[in-house]
């Protein structure tokens, strides 16, 4: 069956070379890890891409396969078809863009306001997910609206939770909801200045809300009008996350700088009932930007979430997430879905504060690139609310960051060049650095009524060195 899926793998890759319009890129990657590895589940793997883009002054079309054996996922593609080769869908989508308007509709790498490796209302990473895109741009204000879908028609044996039998519950449980999420930003800009305001709303029980996406009025109110109760239109299904923020930043030819905030919940009671409940500010902050200068240019970043934002607030499967889960099972294998792949916002997620330091440069045809990176983080609880308390606690009614008892703290440095040769490009880039107390996934107990046993990350007793280098090249014909 394995070279049935090498001889697959090797017409797939003479096909689209045969195509028009189209874009073959591999990379070759070893990754040497002095613990274990960080970056992937095989320490040594090939990753080889192949893709299909055509641009033109109103339509564009990209689309980008992967096959890659970097063991992420234990489960194979097709069976055992494909042999130790992973397929995945990188990007795969179209735009229509005419005068002020656009529309996006596909597989597309997400992409906040902010030019910025640490934006907080969508994965600087650039992960793709599938959904549509309007946009609209005149002198003076700018929109966009986007719709994803997250998860559809989940498998019922898919996460951690389906093994947990809880008195009556069956396998069809809440984590296993529809899902999705729309994403809109309004602004006004000034000249070099934009200020825009950011909204951005989560809901279960359906993958797509019609209500939400084509009405512009912020989610919070939509949300709540929906669900009033006696009225014609009260609705009782589904939970939802609603998110709000500000950005405003100043681009010229030289300079590019930012600020953006996002409040995923704030403690009203403090000025409005001080003698009532209390709860934590959920909120998370960055700020940077980047100057040319005839050395090259230079960035500087710095971001950070106190702990409990993006998370759900009860037993339901609605965080700020790609995916309802934290560990996914095959058969009795379990895959810990690391925190950056699976947050829909800030990449490193909740109880977290970072810095980052970046250079690019050239010199003739070679490209050059570095960057250094600090980043501090304590627990993580992507899918479980509260992490290991049935609701918030006393402890937790205040505002926390960084308190944990231990702490993960991981320093990174990252090289990068690569040199063009016509329609070739070659490339080496690395990466050294050092984690003490590495976050690890941690099995709780089932703490709520709708059986809600997502694993946590926590700072463990693992340290050790990070290391990788990979070797590239790319072909456009």
């Amino acid at each position: 069956m394995k070279s049935h899926g090498s001889l697959a793998l090797v017409f797939l890759l003479l096909f689209w070379a045969l195509t028009p319009w189209h874009l073959i890129a591999f990379n070759i990657g070893t990754t040497a890890i002095a613990t274990a590895s960080t970056e992937s589940a095989n320490p040594l793997y090939v990753d080889l891409r192949v893709g299909l883009e055509h641009e033109s002054e109103t339509f564009d079309l990209d689309c980008e396969l992967s096959f890659d054996t970097s063991g992420t996922y234990k489960a194979p593609y097709f069976g055992d078809y494909f042999g130790d080769f992973s397929v995945d869908i990188q990007r795969a989508g179209f735009s229509y863009n005419k005068d002020e308007w656009a529309v996006i509709l596909g597989y597309t790498p997400l992409k906040d306001m902010v030019e910025s490796p640490y934006s907080l209302f969508q994965n600087a990473s650039g992960l793709p997910a599938l959904g549509i895109e309007v946009r609209y741009e005149d002198d003076g204000f700018f929109y966009r609206d986007r719709w994803i879908l997250l998860n559809k028609d989940l498998k019922t044996t898919l996460y951690t939770s389906s093994d947990r039998n809880i008195g009556s519950l069956s396998e069809d449980m809440d984590i296993y909801d529809d899902r999705g999420a729309v994403l809109r930003t309004y602004g006004i800009k000034k000249g070099n200045i934009r200020f825009g305001y950011q909204d951005s709303v989560l809901f279960t029980d359906e993958f797509f809300d019609f209500n939400y996406f084509a009405n512009p009025i912020p989610s919070i109110f939509s949300q709540y009008i929906a669900k009033a109760p006696g009225r014609p239109w009260s609705r009782t299904e589904g939970d939802h996350n609603t998110i709000m923020g500000f950005f405003a930043d100043y681009s010229d030819y030289y300079h590019y700088v930012y600020a953006q905030i996002l409040v995923d919940d704030l403690n009203t009671n403090r000025f409005l009932n001080p003698s009532g409940p209390q709860s934590p500010d959920k909120i998370a902050w960055s700020i940077g930007g980047h100057k040319k200068s005839l050395l090259g240019t230079f960035g500087l970043y710095h971001a950070g979430a106190t702990k409990y934002t993006f998370e759900s607030a009860v037993g339901k499967y609605y965080s700020y997430t790609l995916y309802p889960g934290s560990v996914v099972l095959w058969k009795d294998t379990e895959s810990p879905i690391l925190v950056e792949d699976n947050m829909l916002g800030y990449l490193h997620g909740e109880n977290n504060i970072s810095f980052l330091g970046t250079w690019k440069g050239g010199l003739g045809n070679i490209d050059l690139g570095a960057s250094v990176e600090l980043s501090i983080s304590g627990s993580k609880s992507p899918a479980n609310p509260w992490h290991e308390y049935d609701n918030i606690d006393e402890e937790g009614r205040r505002t926390r960051l960084l308190d944990d008892p231990v702490l993960e703290k991981k320093i990174v440095l990252d090289l990068e060049s690569g040199l063009a040769l016509g329609k070739l490009y070659f490339g080496i880039a690395g990466k050294i650095g050092y984690v003490a107390n590495r976050l690890k996934v941690v099995a709780v107990t089932i703490s709520d009524e709708d059986g809600n046993a997502q694993p946590i990350f926590e700072p463990s007793n693992e340290s050790g060195f990070i290391g990788e280098i990979s070797i590239f090249g790319r072909y456009i014909l």
